[in-house]
């Protein structure tokens, strides 16, 4: 059986619950002191929204080493986008390697002029 003091205290408990009210001070310009709002408190749902700002990073980032030098032409993937092995992420412009062959075909042939 529970004791007398442990009954009082839960019904003091639950009159307080049930009388409790908020009083909020809102400070005026009078003199006279600051305004006081009372009002009922009531059960009600709490949405709560916290904006932010800030940065974004990813948990993993793979760092690209092409073969070969140049400038790109295409990107084919959005940043974010998912990619797996052997997925064509960029294209170069061929013009780079196209002037690279024309001077190492001349080189080539001077070359071999020289030995003649």
């Amino acid at each position: 059986m529970e004791g007398l003091e442990s009954r009082n205290r839960r019904a003091g408990v639950r009159a307080l619950a049930g009388c409790v009210v908020l009083v909020l001070a809102v400070p005026l310009a009078d003199a006279a002191g600051p305004a006081v709002i009372v009002a009922e408190s009531r059960r009600q749902a709490v949405v709560e929204a916290l904006r932010v700002s800030g940065s974004v990073t990813a948990p993993r980032a793979a760092r690209l080493s092409p073969e070969v030098a140049g400038k790109v032409a295409v990107l084919r993937v959005d940043v974010g986008a998912r990619v797996v092995k052997d997925d064509i992420l960029a294209e170069l412009d061929p013009e780079l390697a196209r002037i690279a062959l024309e001077v190492a075909q001349a080189a080539a042939v001077q070359a071999g002029e020289a030995l003649a």
